[in-house]
């Protein structure tokens, strides 16, 4: 919804927000405490950034070669 249809993240995260159980973070799969954790309101917010900064172009397409 970010990417094709230009929805700001708080619009995209509303209805993600109310799911129960709530989604956890991603964490290293490693055996000790997790020293950082990414959720989904960080991957939506870059996404967006990204978009905004043009790093990230769907109409454009992506170059398999590149």
């Amino acid at each position: 919804m970010t990417l094709i249809q230009s929805w700001p993240p708080h619009l995209v995260l509303a209805p993600l927000a109310q799911v129960d159980p709530p989604f956890l973070a991603w964490r290293d799969a490693g055996y000790s405490v997790a020293d950082f954790t990414i959720t989904l309101q960080d991957c939506v917010y870059g996404l967006w950034r990204a978009k905004e900064e043009g790093l990230i172009a769907i109409k454009d397409g992506f170059n398999l070669e590149e």
